[in-house]
């Protein structure tokens, strides 16, 4: 079996991956829309501010049968590995899976990495965190271990999106879009900021056990110019604090070339200003907006902590369906 580094820049490797990806996913997660080709190749090459990546594959009778992605956090938990693993179903059980954790996790080491973390799709059925299949029984079967289970929900969009939820005395709503086509308003970067590591401190992390990600002005700025560079739109609402100025609510889609699919990324509220529905205000006022820029969006999914209670209330509130899990799997090597 040999493994080798695999260049996605060069087309037909890209093409043999494309192929292997797909194929995956239809095997793991048959009710989620295929990346289109362009948007895997963005990101796979526009990674978030900081983070590098390698590439391994393995190739049998001139076909890529299974391949691992290895993200590297460069501007906090710089021991961690992300880890996103593909083998095709007709060669499952063939130790093809096992060979490529452990060359990982001797990649890892030599580059002085000690922590895989991967994330591993379960059914919705019974509890993630007692069992789960597939992907997530071959995590287990490495002596990895279960530290977090999100639940995915899907939105299906109506035609005409519900009236936004009215904004609480002493608060103001504030939109815009950046990516495409321009950036974060400069007022509210440094506030976006303290909102994004809040992200890695206020909302359910189980037992993930890594860094809090720490953002400054810059760095929002750097993801939003990761975003533009890989075609997407991220659209956002947030809520002020008429007292302060200060913004104290946000949200986020992140729309790509999929004119009918988006996916719900950030929503927080400083947790002083909780209490007044203002999580409920910024998802409403967002869907609209969203609506508004993409005539033709028919479904949303998202991601919520399955401990997050709160914010899963929300999101029943508006519709959404309980789909999968996604179990996060952590090994220390």
């Amino acid at each position: 079996m040999d493994i080798a580094p695999l260049d996605l820049r060069a087309e037909p490797n890209f093409a043999a991956f494309l192929d292997l990806h797909r194929d995956s996913h239809t095997a793991d997660r048959p009710e989620s829309p295929h990346t289109d080709p362009e948007t895997l190749r963005a990101l796979l090459t526009h990674l978030h501010p900081g983070k590098t990546s390698e590439y391994h594959g393995v190739w049998r009778d001139g076909r890529l049968v299974a391949a691992a992605l290895m993200f590297l956090p460069g501007l906090d938990n710089r021991d961690v590995v992300e880890l996103e693993g593909s083998v095709r179903p007709s060669a499952r059980r063939t130790g093809l899976g096992r060979a490529l954790f452990a060359h990982v996790a001797r990649r890892a080491r030599e580059l002085g990495r000690d922590v895989v973390l991967v994330n591993a799709v379960s059914p919705i059925e019974g509890s993630p965190l007692a069992r789960s299949e597939g992907p997530g029984m071959f995590c287990a079967a490495m002596g990895m271990r279960a530290v977090l289970g999100d639940v995915r929900s899907r939105l299906d969009v109506p035609g005409e999106p519900p009236a936004a939820d009215p904004v609480p005395g002493g608060y103001r709503l504030v939109q815009w879009t950046d990516g495409l086509p321009g950036d974060p308003p400069a007022e509210y970067l440094e506030d976006l900021a303290e909102l994004a590591t809040r992200m890695s401190t206020d909302s359910p992390q189980g037992d993930l056990d890594t860094e809090v990600e720490v953002y400054d002005p810059a760095r929002i700025l750097a993801w939003a110019a990761t975003a533009r560079a890989a075609g997407r739109t991220e659209i956002h609402s947030g809520v002020v604090d008429e007292a302060t100025g200060r913004l104290v609510g946000w949200t986020a889609l992140s729309a790509g070339r999929d004119t009918e699919h988006a996916t719900q990324g950030y929503t927080i509220v400083a947790a002083e200003h909780r209490g007044h529905g203002l999580g409920r205000v910024l998802k409403t006022a967002n869907l609209a907006q969203a609506k508004g820029l993409r005539p033709h969006l028919r479904t949303i999914d998202t991601y919520n902590a399955e401990v997050n209670g709160a914010m899963r209330a929300v999101n029943a509130s508006l519709g959404f369906t309980d789909l999968d899990r996604t179990v996060h799997f952590r090994a220390r090597l």
